[in-house]
């Protein structure tokens, strides 16, 4: 029976039975080994005292890394061949670390490899799925790359790795993005487009990370936004709150990437650089509640903000109990809002999905439309003329009954009158006529120069002798005020007013165009009376007997022409002067 039966390690050597003793490496969570070397005696030593090496490849004969070289004065197993020459020992290493690297570590002094198995392949220090062990267990002492213990028994084959997804370069991800620009309704979001693509990008790591050009792009496109917006049609206030949604964005994605770069961004944030503050978890969710409060006026900012929040944007919400509730919560209420003032015009997500109406095999035979409507006439015009009929058979009946409600002789209406006859009327009364003037003569004689120059009147008004003024020699247009060229036209009417006895009356007229009221007088009632009294002003000083003159505002309640033209309403703007009649 050979050595190098399954079972046996290579080389024909096998440990004692009674001082098997197998020393865990340094692995994950574990503590690394002390610095100093091992004990003189081994582990792995047979009945005779000496000792077999398990810390490296053998040099003469071995089979790998792990497999156990012989050493002078060991004593072979029964029926094993003699044992060649002991190799010369290999240089000390430094100890080099645990099984964080996922190969065996060392000390000072133990002798090593010639090749590195471990780092071979992957070079990122961690182990493949062959080289990791099971839970709560570590890799065999010697275990070569292979992951056997023995190379020469048979293993099925590892499953092999999934290869990671192709990245984009951070320098096309931002040759790709140059302006940061794009048309569409809303200025906001086009002029940040291209931004918030690269961060979309960024946050679901497609795009490598690298901090400093990253930090310089970002920064040259969130100076620019700002006059971007504005010259796209959107409010500046809008566009400067827009800056600071997208700083806060940027800031939040990029700070929550994996990576060591992002502590450079950390440091030189967009919001301290733009803003100098760091508030924008809790300041930008203080902008969205302000924003909401006007949603029909910041319809294009919310639009911004819900585009952030969908792009990765969290904030205050990060790793916050509930977070992730209230962030879904405050998404749906910004939807809510735009869909309340700008609805949309159809749910359907394609213009035509509708398929094409198949035809009928069979096609009913239908009437054509001709043949009802000549049908529905015929109908009509039997029934009316059935009904023309029938009226004028029943029309002819009644007619003949009336005729003879009526006797074919005449009537004759006899009236006997139990009065007596009455005396004939008395001529109609004719009153005499005097040689002497009258009043109203004597009045127009007294004012003749003015009657005949059109700045008065006189004429007879039911019980009074109305003397009506001019509007235009009397007031100024919209004034109240009597002009001074009106002053030896009230001395004449004093002069005949002193020789006329009786009561006057000063009443004052407008026409019916209301007043704007923010002038001096409310309304056309005061202006009456204000012209009224300022006539007055001028006619009562040179009267004996002031106390006659009564001042009185009708406003436009008593026209004498109708207020539909110009004409009729300069008549009915008037100062009258009314005079008791004599004979009255």
């Amino acid at each position: 029976m050979s050595d190098d039966t399954p079972g046996n390690p290579p080389g024909g050597k096998r440990p004692g039975p009674q001082r098997t003793v197998i020393a865990p490496l340094p692995g994950r969570g574990k503590a690394a080994p002390s610095a100093s070397p091992p004990p003189q005696r081994n582990a792995w030593e047979n009945d005779g005292g000496a000792r077999n090496a398990w810390d490296g490849p053998s040099n003469a004969g071995g089979s790998g890394f792990g497999a156990p070289s012989a050493t002078p004065g060991a004593r072979p197993l029964p029926g094993a061949p003699a044992p060649s020459a002991p190799a010369p020992p290999p240089q000390a290493a430094p100890w080099t670390g645990g099984g964080s690297s996922g190969g065996p570590g060392g000390w000072p002094g133990a002798p090593g490899p010639a090749s590195d198995p471990w780092n071979s392949g992957d070079k990122t220090g961690s182990p493949t799925p062959s080289q990791q062990s099971s839970q709560g267990q570590h890799a065999w002492i010697g275990s070569s790359k292979d992951a056997r213990f023995f190379p020469d028994l048979d293993r099925p084959e590892q499953q092999a790795q999934t290869p990671q997804a192709a990245r984009i370069s951070l320098d096309q991800a931002l040759a790709g993005d140059s302006t940061g620009y794009s048309s569409g309704s809303n200025p906001l979001t086009s002029a940040a487009a291209g931004l918030l693509i690269l961060l979309g990008r960024l946050r679901s790591q497609v795009v490598e990370m690298n901090a400093i050009p990253l930090m310089t792009h970002v920064a040259q496109v969130l100076d620019g936004f700002e006059r971007r917006a504005v010259d796209a049609g959107a409010d500046p206030q809008d566009a400067l709150v827009a800056k600071y949604v997208l700083c806060g964005t940027a800031d939040d994605i990029v700070q929550n990437l994996p990576g060591t770069d992002r502590e450079v961004w950390i440091q030189y944030s967009m919001e301290a650089r733009f803003f100098e503050r760091r508030t924008s978890g809790v300041g930008i969710f203080e902008e969205i509640d302000k924003a909401l409060m006007d949603a029909q006026r910041k319809y294009q900012l919310l639009e911004l903000m819900l585009t952030a929040l969908y792009q990765g944007f969290q904030g205050k919400f990060r790793g916050a109990s509930g977070g992730d509730v209230d962030l879904q919560q405050k998404r749906r209420q910004i939807y809510e809002t735009l869909r309340h003032v700008r609805a949309r015009p159809d749910d359907d997500i394609s213009p035509q999905w509708q398929g094409v109406q198949a035809r009928p095999l069979y096609k009913r035979r239908q009437v054509p439309l001709w043949v009802l409507a000549s049908l529905v006439l015929a109908l009509l015009s039997g029934g009316y003329i059935g009904m023309r009929m029938y009226l004028a058979d029943v029309s002819g009946s009644l007619s003949a009954q009336m005729r003879g409600l009526h006797p074919r002789e005449k009537l004759a209406l006899l009236h006997v009158s139990i009065l007596p006859d009455m005396p004939p009327e008395p001529e109609p009364y004719v009153p005499p006529v005097f040689d002497t003037p009258g009043q109203l003569d004597r009045i127009r004689a007294t004012l003749s120069s003015d009657i005949e120059a059109g700045n008065l009147s006189a004429e007879t008004r039911g019980n009074f002798i109305a003397v009506t003024a001019n509007n235009l020699v009397l007031f100024e247009s919209g004034s109240a005020d009597a002009r001074a060229e009106f002053q030896p036209i009230a001395q004449r009417l004093a002069f005949m007013l002193e020789s006329e006895p009786g009561a006057v009356q000063i009443v004052g007229h407008t026409d019916s165009v209301p007043l704007s009221g923010r002038g001096r007088f409310k309304n056309n009632q005061e202006l009456s009376v204000a012209r009224a009294q300022s006539v007055a002003d001028m006619i009562v000083p040179a009267l004996s007997s002031p106390d006659r003159v009564t001042v009185v505002g009708r406003g436009e309640d008593d026209p004498i022409a109708d207020n539909a033209s110009a004409e009729g309403r300069a008549e009915n703007r008037r100062v009258e002067i009314l005079i008791q009649r004599e004979d009255t």
